[in-house]
């Protein structure tokens, strides 16, 4: 088993010389015989080991056990050890198992930027890898979760993907290494569980013998399939979907995207969701849907994220962050230059003689008629613009609407303003005319919008 740990290593570069490991180590058998592996192997392809242990503390003095066994363990090795007590989790709290996860990987991560780390070792073997396909199969999650558990994800990396339960086992069995049993894993009350206790052992039983080998081959083609599907939607974002407009990075072209084939809709929509877990297929299929039939400024919610169907684009945001910058105020430097990096963009003014020629981005303002204060603020409720060229005023979201400026252009558009807070300009766009200076005008200011 040690051989075949060292060539999943080598076919799948995941250690290098001079690399530096965080193993999670709970003591039970699968990290105590991946560190008694790697430990092995640590001179052979100099490496270093740091373990890691997280105590949830759900099962009271077994909880304790563990702990001192894998600190015992350490010092028998004489490798250093971290270890995280929690104490706010519940064995039978919902949703115990993810938030597990994020505590864990949290503290892995701490470690790597305590100790200079540059990966972290888990050890996931096949079985893992054959439940995990189950779950997303069940769960309805396209292509992408068909393809199992990867041998690297970032810092990341599983070298002992490739060996089964048994033969994890056997390994502990020769060479005579105690671990510790969580009972709670035999219990068949999480999904997991009863994919390893029940459903799998029936489809070997009934169907398929080495039904384990043949989902992980199949994993294997279907990840060569959808990485090539990824790598194809990745270049579409950057060479046909991609908006250049800064105040809206997250943003990709709605037309050209509707064009695409499915299957590169699908993957575009996934890469855009990649810091999200368990996305599902009829995630995906709805919001597709959505950005096909639904109106403009339509949206829908995954995860914390919101998907929004503007006039020419999908716009990506957080939901806490999609108004933060609403109601945001900055003092105009005349003269001068004034730099706004939250709405990415910069100003500059100068005292000019008379007016010059106006346009989107420059706009002469008659400083006896606003006044010598002005303000750069983001939009507020009840504005209204007297646009030039216009007879009357509007309000200012008629004027974005009839525009056609998305909601969250709008929530970043500069306005100049005078101390009234009246609008004087709509930078980037139209100024109002009863502050526009003219060939009359003796105390004229230059405004110049300035794209970052």
């Amino acid at each position: 088993m040690l051989k075949r740990v060292l060539q999943t290593i080598k076919d799948h570069n995941l250690i290098k010389s001079g690399d530096k490991l965080v193993f999670g180590i709970s003591g039970g058998p699968d990290s105590v015989c991946l560190f008694d592996i790697l430990h092995k192997l640590s001179k052979k392809l100099n490496f270093d080991l740091i373990l890691a242990h997280v105590n949830y503390n759900l099962r009271e003095e077994d909880s304790i056990g563990d702990k001192k066994y894998v600190r015992e363990l350490a010092k028998k090795h004489e490798v250093p050890i971290y270890v995280k007590d929690v104490k706010e989790l519940k064995l039978n709290d919902k949703g115990i198992e993810e938030r597990a996860r994020k505590i864990r990987y949290g503290f892995f991560e701490e470690i790597v930027k305590k100790t200079g780390a540059n990966k972290i070792a888990i050890a996931h073997n096949k079985d893992d890898n054959v439940e995990t396909i189950f779950m997303f199969f069940m769960r309805g999650s396209g292509l992408r979760g068909l393809t199992g558990i990867k041998y690297e994800q970032g810092k990341i990396i599983r070298p002992m993907l490739d060996c089964l339960k048994k033969e994890v086992l056997i390994y502990l069995m020769k060479n005579n290494l105690k671990f510790r049993v969580d009972v709670t894993n035999e219990e068949a009350i999480y999904a997991r569980n009863k994919i390893r206790q029940k459903l799998i052992p029936y489809v070997e039983k009934e169907f398929n013998p080495n039904i384990k080998n043949t989902l992980v081959q199949n994993a294997r083609i279907l990840k060569d399939d959808y990485d090539f599907i990824e790598k194809q939607a990745k270049l579409e974002i950057k060479n046909r979907l991609k908006i250049k407009d800064l105040s809206c990075k997250n943003c990709l072209k709605l037309d050209e995207f509707l064009k695409l084939d499915k299957a590169l809709q699908r993957a575009i929509l996934r890469i855009r969701l990649a810091d999200l877990r368990d996305i599902s297929f009829l995630e995906i299929e709805e919001t597709l849907k959505m950005l096909k039939t639904a109106k403009t400024g339509s949206c829908r919610d995954i995860k914390g994220l919101r998907i929004c169907k503007e006039y020419d684009m999908i716009n990506f945001r957080k939901r806490e962050t999609e108004n933060r910058k609403q109601g945001c105020e900055w003092r105009l430097r005349i003269p001068g230059k004034t730099t706004i990096p939250e709405l990415n963009c910069a100003f500059e003014t100068e005292n000019v003689d008379k007016a010059g020629k106006i346009s989107k981005n420059v706009f002469y303002i008659d400083l006896d008629k606003t006044g010598e204060k002005l303000s750069i603020r983001t939009r507020k409720d009840g504005d209204r613009i007297y646009p030039k060229g216009l007879p009357g005023s509007q309000k200012l979201k008629d004027f974005f609407i009839n525009n056609k400026i998305s909601k969250l252009k709008r929530d970043l558009m500069p306005l100049v303003v005078n101390e009234k807070n009246e609008i004087v300009w709509v930078a980037g766009m139209r100024g109002d005319r009863r502050f526009e200076a003219d060939q009359k005008t003796t105390n004229v200011l230059k405004a110049r919008k300035l794209t970052k």
